[in-house]
C-alpha cells in the first residue's frame, strides 16, 4: 500500500499500490484539522440525525458524497433504500475467493454494507490522533451518465475516493482508490433512496469495493 502524509515522501509497502491524491476542505467548510460543532438535524424526524432528504434525483450523487464525508453511520444509513444491495467488481470477488474469503459469495444487503461501514470507522478511529477529523472524500472525473424512467435514475461513470486521516507517526494519510461506479435511485415518495450500488475495478488502482472486501476478511484493520 501506498501512502502520502505531510513529513515524508511517497514511502512504498509491499501489501498493494494506492495512487495518492489530495483531500480539499470537506467538513462543512470548516477546518479539516481540528473537530468542529455538529451540523444541526437534518433529515426525516431531525431527532439529531444527520442524514439528509434527497428532493431530487438530479442532487443525489452529490448529496451522497457529502454524506460520506465525515463518514458518520448515522450520516448515511437514511440514503440507502431496504432492499439494498452492493455488487462488487468480479475481479475483487474472484481474489478474495481464491485467497480463502468469501465475503462476495452474495451481494451485501443494506444491513451488512453499514456493518462493514461501521468497520472501517472503528478501525480508523483507532488508528488516527484523537479529537483530529478524518473523512472520505468521493468526485466524479466526468459528469456521470444518466438514464432515467418516471421513478428512478441509474448514474453511472468513473469515481476517485480519498481516505483521509492523520496520525502522531506520519502526519496526513492517505488512502485513495478509483474505480468505475454505477447508483440506482429510486424516488420513494419522502426522499430519493439508493438501491443497488455496482463498484467495478480501474487497474491499476484499487477500488473502494476491494478495501471493503478486505475490511470484512480481516485483510484490512485487522490490527
Amino acid at each position: 500500500m501506498r501512502y502520502r502524509n505531510n513529513r515524508d515522501d511517497l514511502e512504498t509497502l509491499p501489501a498493494r499500490l494506492i495512487v495518492v491524491g489530495v483531500l480539499v476542505a470537506i467538513l462543512g467548510g470548516g477546518c479539516f484539522f481540528s473537530p468542529r460543532d455538529p451540523d444541526p438535524p437534518r433529515g426525516p424526524g431531525g431527532g439529531g440525525r444527520l442524514c439528509p432528504t434527497v428532493s431530487t434525483s438530479q442532487e443525489f450523487a452529490d448529496d451522497f458524497a457529502r454524506a460520506l464525508a465525515p463518514f458518520t453511520v448515522e450520516g448515511i444509513d437514511c440514503l440507502f433504500a431496504e432492499d439494498f444491495v452492493f455488487h462488487p467488481s468480479s475481479s475483487d470477488s474472484s481474489e478474495l475467493a481464491d485467497g480463502g474469503s468469501d465475503v462476495f459469495a452474495k451481494p451485501w444487503d443494506r444491513t451488512k454494507i453499514l456493518d462493514v461501514f461501521q468497520l472501517i470507522k472503528v478501525c480508523i478511529d483507532d488508528r488516527a490522533v484523537a479529537g483530529v477529523g478524518w473523512g472520505i472524500e468521493l468526485t466524479y472525473p466526468d459528469v456521470l451518465d444518466e438514464e432515467i424512467e418516471e421513478t428512478k435514475v441509474r448514474y453511472s461513470g468513473a469515481y476517485n475516493m480519498v481516505l483521509t486521516y492523520f496520525t502522531e507517526e506520519s502526519g496526513q494519510v492517505d488512502l485513495v482508490f478509483a474505480g468505475r461506479i454505477v447508483l440506482d435511485v429510486r424516488d420513494e415518495g419522502d426522499s430519493w433512496r439508493l438501491f443497488r450500488w455496482e463498484d467495478g475495478r480501474q487497474p491499476p488502482d484499487e477500488s473502494w469495493g476491494r478495501f471493503m472486501g478486505d475490511v470484512e476478511a480481516g485483510i484490512e484493520c485487522s490490527d
